[in-house]
C-alpha cells in the first residue's frame, strides 16, 4: 500500500475575507504525466474539515487511488451565498479550485472532478452538481 498525504492547516480566502480550515487527503507521490483526479468532500451540519479523515477510512481509500481529496471547512454555511454573511457557494466553486489547482497538480477537468458530502456537504454537493 502506497504511503498517503494527509495536510491540516488553514488558507486565507479572499471571497471570505477570513483564513478558512482546510484538510488535503491523497497518495504521498504526484503522477509523473498527468494530473491528479480531484474530490471535494464536504462535512455535515455538525462537522469541520477534518470530520472525513478522523471518522471514516478516507485515508486508507485515497492511499490506493490517484485522487487528491479536498476537505473544506463550511461551518455552518449549507455551502450557500447569503445575504447578509459569507460567501461559501462561490468560495467552495470558484477560489477554492483556483488555490488548490495551483498548490497541487490537479485536473481542472471536468470529468476529473468530483463533490460528495453527507447531511449539509450532501446539500452543498448537490447544489453544486446543479449548477
Amino acid at each position: 500500500m502506497e504511503e498517503i498525504m494527509i495536510l491540516r492547516g488553514t488558507v486565507f480566502s479572499r471571497v471570505l475575507e477570513m483564513d478558512t480550515g482546510i484538510t488535503i487527503v491523497g497518495p504521498n507521490s504526484f503522477p509523473a504525466e498527468g494530473s491528479r483526479r480531484v474530490a471535494y468532500l464536504l462535512h455535515g451540519l455538525c462537522g469541520r474539515d477534518s470530520s472525513w479523515v478522523d471518522t471514516s477510512l478516507l485515508p486508507v481509500y485515497a492511499a490506493a487511488g490517484n485522487t487528491l481529496y479536498i476537505l473544506p471547512d463550511g461551518v455552518r454555511s449549507f455551502y450557500t451565498d447569503m445575504a447578509y454573511g459569507q460567501r461559501y457557494f462561490t468560495y467552495l466553486t470558484e477560489e477554492l479550485p483556483s488555490i488548490c489547482q495551483s498548490l497541487f497538480h490537479i485536473s481542472a477537468r471536468r470529468e476529473d472532478t468530483a463533490v460528495l458530502g453527507c447531511s449539509m456537504g450532501g446539500y452543498g454537493a448537490l447544489k453544486c452538481a446543479l449548477s
